[in-house]
């Protein structure tokens, strides 16, 4: 990610969408933007130890957070935090606003936080009347930040809630930064503290799908350690973006565009507008296919810019890119195709085995997961589920290479029913016999 000028201007999230369009779109809506109740949510005005209105409680554990400058999502700083004591029931290592945040009865407010770490146990943030709203601190993410995000509804009775963020067990040591509570159902883009009244940037990947377990929020991504969010983008159709821009004054002219580039820098997509902006928070929407990306341009850049005079004639430039890991449903379907092959000379070399009367029971187990696992992997392209079929395309490669090469084959014992186990008989899914 790069960003220049103002380096934080437009928040913008990528993710992949099976829509389709004959096109690229991008659109602009006015929101409110809402404040964050948290006090120093990105801990800038802390050292060492966290500052007043926050307070760390070690409790009965070993856990430690303390501010640390090597690490920062936005600013200089964030809060580093260990601890090595086993779980136990209230035992726990937290970090506590001193005094609660006053909220409405029965409105929505979303609390939300990034996270960096590459291993983390039992972990949350949130609060509320019993603490009932925590927001699950995944367990590892992918060696860059991720947002946590959870909205929830204040009860009838809650005028003010308290706000925590608690380890519970040992973990690696990892890192918070930008803790917010906002009124409504969404967390806002959070802004660069080191230039207060200036415009900000936020570049993240979006969790995806998600499905609860307990009170555990879990992104359904698959095989998310070799295919992380912050490097891979897998696009079954468009290319969607969402974001939000922030213009701390009025713009007399402005152009905001977009390009995708490939590897080789060509520009495989873009679309601009003009016109006048009005100061304020806008939501940004944009999308483009993925038909121009070739099988050599998995590697993409997407840039997002706005240029533009503002009412004093001042020039105004921000821009922002990311760049990813393009998968499309092209790539995988060259992946499935290069195990066909394959899985026809494994056939060819067990039905060879066979022949000098050699025991291929092992070659063919893998031969019968390549019959079907081949079909079920385009079965998975055609819903969209690139992630897994690409998985499944470059599992089954290395299977096949590595069963086609095998020389040691040992005999596998059968059991055989006849008259000396008269008893065997199949019970719903039991097997039962004599031996």
């Amino acid at each position: 990610m790069t960003t220049h000028l103002t380096r934080r201007l437009l928040c913008l999230t990528i993710l992949a969408s099976a829509a389709t369009a004959s096109g690229q779109t991008l659109e602009l809506q006015p929101i409110e933007l809402r404040p964050n109740l948290l006090p120093d949510g990105s801990f800038e005005t802390a050292s060492g130890e966290p500052t007043p209105p926050w307070q760390w409680h070690q409790g009965k554990t070993d856990a430690v957070g303390r501010i640390d400058a090597s690490e920062s999502h936005t600013g200089k700083q964030s809060l580093r935090v260990s601890n090595s004591t086993p779980f136990a029931a209230h035992v726990f290592g937290m970090l506590a606003l001193s005094g609660d945040v006053a909220v409405k009865p029965n409105a929505v407010y979303t609390f939300s936080c990034y996270v960096k770490g590459p291993r983390i146990g039992i972990a949350w943030f949130g609060g509320g009347k019993d603490w009932r709203i925590r927001a699950r601190l995944p367990e590892r993410t992918g060696g860059g930040w991720t947002r946590v995000v959870m909205p929830f509804t204040t009860g009838a009775d809650e005028t003010r809630i308290p706000v925590i963020l608690a380890t519970e067990n040992p973990t690696d040591p990892f890192w918070v930064d930008d803790l917010q509570l906002v009124e409504g159902g969404e967390p806002m883009p959070v802004f660069d503290q080191s230039q207060p009244g200036a415009a900000a940037l936020e570049i993240s990947l979006p969790p995806g799908p998600t499905a609860r377990r307990g009170d555990r929020e879990i992104v359904c991504a698959w095989n998310p350690i070799d295919y992380p969010r912050d490097r891979y983008l897998f696009a079954p159709g468009d290319i969607t973006a969402q974001g939000y821009l922030y213009l701390p004054g009025d713009l007399a002219e402005g152009t905001l565009a977009f390009r995708l580039i490939g590897a080789d820098g060509k520009t495989l997509a873009e679309k601009s507008q003009r016109g006048a902006m009005k100061a304020g928070m806008y939501r940004l929407t944009l999308s483009t296919p993925t038909g121009k990306v070739g099988p050599g341009e998995s590697d993409v850049r997407l840039l997002v810019g706005l240029d533009g005079k503002a009412a004093d004639d001042k020039a105004v430039h921000v821009e922002a890119d990311l760049r990813r890991r393009l998968v499309t449903p092209a790539e995988v379907e060259a992946a499935i195709a290069r195990v066909e092959p394959l899985r026809a000379k494994l056939a060819e070399h067990v039905a060879l085995l066979e022949r000098d009367g050699r025991d291929p029971a092992y070659l063919r187990v893998t031969l019968t997961i390549l019959e079907n696992f081949v079909d079920y992997a385009r079965q998975d392209v055609a819903q969209g589920e690139l992630a897994r079929a690409l998985d499944a395309a470059t599992q089954m490669e290395a299977m096949a290479k590595a069963a086609i090469e095998r020389t040691y084959l040992p005999a596998v014992p059968r059991y055989v029913t006849g008259p000396g186990c008269p008893g065997y008989r199949l019970d719903g899914p039991s097997q039962l016999g004599t031996v």
